[in-house]
């Protein structure tokens, strides 16, 4: 009897078997594919030549017309290698086209054309970058700083407290959503952030054990106290900005790395006796100026008017950075040489045209330059940002003393 049934069983056995291979051989040719199309390109990686690498990768796009990856391999190299922008944005739209939900792919089209300053390009891949990967820091960056230029400021909002819940305990990307919400003088919103930065990092500290420490603990609670302090300062409230300042040094393992902003405070009150001490303690602790430090100490010196130890200061900065070329302007306007500071401030806002405090600087400038038209659209330009209601007053007060 066990005999009877033995070879029907084999026989259904074996059609299963048929069946399953047949429907998985699109999975599985998929999947050899796949495998053969990664090791072709690290065989064309291999090549000594960018240009023979170039060559070999695009064999390969013709001989695997449909893989995604080899064409986002293409696009990196024609970018990075060749700074071939438009071979690269070809090969990474094709990349697209062919259902890849690549986040390099759509990153770097974003870049290549917010480089270009086609910003309403650029945020297109952006947004579908976020969509993919809620927690790529460069993505989400480039994000907020496209909307900043864009001069969108709902979405940067938006996009800022959207975003702060996915990216949880990541210093680098709130510390820019809060200066871009400075830059905008949108100073509540700044504050928010900083506190949601903290409760989001205590929960994590609460979780997590790696994060249960003291050192962890008093770096949370001082870094609080440090945004709130600078933020405090950027608005010219001194004795807010010093009562934060001392919860931070009462919090901080290293309260001494907080002179220079101790120093920014007491110059932002025109106490620059006091300034120049914390100047010298922050000199004594500190093993190697950055451009925090440089900037404090330049402004220092321009409020002081020692303009050589200023320019000094701002050479051994990189000279295209940004902050150099704001405390370059800053310089010029001190000395009124009013035509050099505009070119600086126009070079800021070519780039950051959020930049406020670099728009309100390039107003008072054409004020100087008898250029009141230029002055006004300016001032327009800084209400249209919608600032907090203390500086939208001072620049409607500006706006309505041009005659």
């Amino acid at each position: 009897m066990k005999n009877k049934f033995i070879f029907p069983l084999i026989i259904v056995t074996t059609i299963l078997l048929c069946v399953i291979i047949y429907a998985s051989k699109d999975f599985i040719k998929s999947r050899f594919d796949n495998f053969i199309v990664d090791y072709v390109i690290s065989q064309a990686y291999s090549k000594d030549s960018v240009d023979e690498r170039i060559k070999s990768l695009e064999k390969i796009a013709k001989k695997y017309p449909k893989s995604a990856d080899i064409f986002i391999s293409l696009g990196d190299s024609y970018l990075f290698d060749k700074k071939d922008n438009e071979n690269a944005i070809k090969a990474y739209k094709t990349s697209i086209e062919l259902g890849a939900q690549s986040i390099v792919a759509y990153g770097n089209l974003g870049r290549i054309y917010a480089r270009n300053n086609d910003m309403k390009e650029a945020v297109k891949y952006f947004e579908k970058g976020f969509e993919i990967d809620k927690s790529n820091y460069l993505n989400n960056s480039c994000l907020l700083m496209t909307y900043g230029r864009l001069g969108d400021m709902k979405k940067l909002i938006n996009f800022g407290k959207l975003a702060e819940h996915s990216l949880q305990y990541d210093i680098q990307f709130y510390n820019m959503y809060i200066e871009a919400l400075m830059a905008i003088w949108h100073y509540k919103n700044a504050e928010d952030a900083s506190k949601l930065f903290i409760e989001d990092a205590q929960q994590i500290c609460e979780k997590d054990e790696a994060y249960k420490t003291d050192q962890i603990r008093c770096d949370i609670d001082a870094r609080k106290d440090i945004a709130l302090s600078i933020i405090a300062l950027e608005r010219e409230d001194y004795k807010k900005a010093f009562e934060h300042l001392e919860e931070a040094k009462q919090a901080s393992k290293h309260p001494e790395t907080l002179y220079l902003l101790e120093a920014a405070i007491y110059m932002g009150q025109s106490n620059l006796e006091k300034a120049g001490e914390c100047i010298t303690r922050a000199e004594k602790y500190l093993k190697e100026s950055d451009v925090y430090s440089y900037r404090v100490k330049i402004m220092y010196e321009i409020k002081k008017g020692n303009y050589k130890d200023a320019e000094a200061y701002i050479k051994k900065l990189n000279l295209e950075d940004l902050n150099a070329i704001y405390l370059s302007s800053q310089l010029y306007k001190r000395q009124k040489h009013y035509d050099k500071a505009t070119d600086g401030y126009k070079q800021i806002l070519k780039i950051v045209p959020f930049h406020l405090a670099a728009r309100k600087n390039l107003a008072e400038c054409y004020i100087e330059l008898d250029k009141k038209d230029l002055a006004k659209e300016q001032l327009e330009l800084i209400l249209s940002y919608e600032p907090d209601e203390p500086q939208k007053i001072e620049i409607q007060k500006m706006l309505d003393s041009i005659k």
